[in-house]
């Protein structure tokens, strides 16, 4: 009889990170995935055989319970992707159940608090057994704030943005007289009643932010008479209706303007000159395909001590409207830059590695896992 894994996922993050694992660990399992409406469309193309479980984002811990003791898995993923209950009741319950669990965080922001919220009033902490961080300094940040907890981490990297910029590899190819801008949106932030705010979480308007850059876009692109392609690409969580200008705008003869509600869409877009962003881990994917990426932070809440996108490698940070001014007037007036041969070979393999080594990871952990259960440890 194969060993049953369960996974449970709602938000994109947790739901990503869920898909690359499935993908990189042994046949040897009976795997099960319990997902919502919203998380279910993201496995629509995936072919592995998995047993499907689809539940109401409101699911009740007594009917999850059922369902657990049911299916009785030796090891579960839960995800830590969002400020969902449906992902925590679900770790609350592996928990009272005493199951043995993990999550891969999908972003180094807010370790802390993606495993507490607000219950009756009362501020709750659930961390599973094992917890996998994108890097050295969210290790830190949890050891630091669980220093209580016994668990173990692991640094897992971010293998969902690794695969998809393996994707847009594929897609940087030879020059092209038009320019080709991208644009990935921020959820709008609306704070949740059970949520617990980190101490220095930005909050800002995505909104005013993508107006700003449309606006200097536009009278840019008039002055300087070039054609240019604009792709603006909402996150899962946001919606058109969030930004109401952009529904009157017009494409002219020099701009085409384009708002793509679904993200697969952006690998067919090819010869892309920069992407723009505010906070969207996307961004991270174009750095590692080596496209040109900015980080819009446009407004005071950007000044906070612990602001996790002012720092990243290759991520171009830009904080004022002159700055922005002088940053698309640089891409517009510049050739397409074209990435040498050996830069692509280097960059592929460096992907490719950290993908390698992420597979060997999630199968260690599994591995120490069972271990565990077998000597009754945990």
């Amino acid at each position: 009889m194969k060993t049953k894994i369960v996974f449970v996922t709602h938000s994109i993050g947790s739901t990503n990170i869920a898909i690359e694992i499935i993908k990189n660990i042994s046949t040897n399992f009976e795997i099960y995935v319990f997902y919502t409406s919203y998380s279910k469309k993201y496995f629509n193309s995936f072919n592995k055989y998995i047993n499907y479980i689809e539940c109401r984002k409101n699911i009740s811990k007594k009917k999850i319970r059922e369902l657990l003791t049911f299916i009785n898995p030796s090891f579960a993923f839960i995800g830590a992707g969002g400020d969902n209950m449906f992902e925590f009741n679900f770790l609350i319950v592996c928990n009272n159940l005493k199951l043995h669990t993990c999550s891969i965080i999908d972003s180094w922001s807010y370790p802390f608090k993606r495993f507490r919220r607000i219950i009756n009033n009362k501020t709750i902490t659930i961390v599973p057994k094992i917890i996998g961080v994108p890097n050295k300094e969210t290790k830190e940040n949890l050891k630091r704030n669980l220093k209580n907890k016994k668990i173990l981490i692991y640094i897992t990297g971010l293998p969902h943005l690794y695969s998809k910029a393996a994707t847009l590899l594929n897609f940087i190819k030879n020059t092209n007289y038009q320019k080709n801008i991208l644009f990935i949106s921020t959820p709008m932030e609306i704070s949740k009643k059970y949520q617990v705010l980190d101490k220095n979480q930005i909050i800002f308007n995505s909104s005013k932010i993508l107006n700003i850059f449309i606006k200097q876009a536009i009278n840019l692109i008039r002055i300087k008479k070039i054609k240019t392609n604009i792709y603006i690409c909402l996150h899962p969580l946001d919606s058109i209706l969030n930004y109401a200008f952009l529904n009157k705008l017009k494409s002219t003869s020099l701009l085409k303007i384009t708002v793509m509600k679904n993200n697969k869409n952006i690998k067919n877009i090819s010869n892309i000159d920069a992407v723009f962003g505010i906070t969207s881990t996307m961004l991270l994917e174009f750095i590692y395909a080596n496209i040109n990426t900015y980080s819009l932070q446009i407004g005071r809440g950007f000044n906070r001590k612990n602001n996790y996108f002012s720092n990243i490698k290759n991520l171009n940070v830009i904080n004022s409207k002159e700055k922005l001014n002088k940053t698309l007037i640089n891409i517009l007036e510049n050739k397409k830059i074209t990435i040498k041969k050996d830069k692509y070979e280097k960059t592929e393999k460096t992907i490719s590695k950290k993908l390698a080594n992420f597979k060997i990871l999630v199968n260690k952990i599994i591995s120490r896992n069972m271990n565990s259960i077998k000597n009754n440890e945990f």
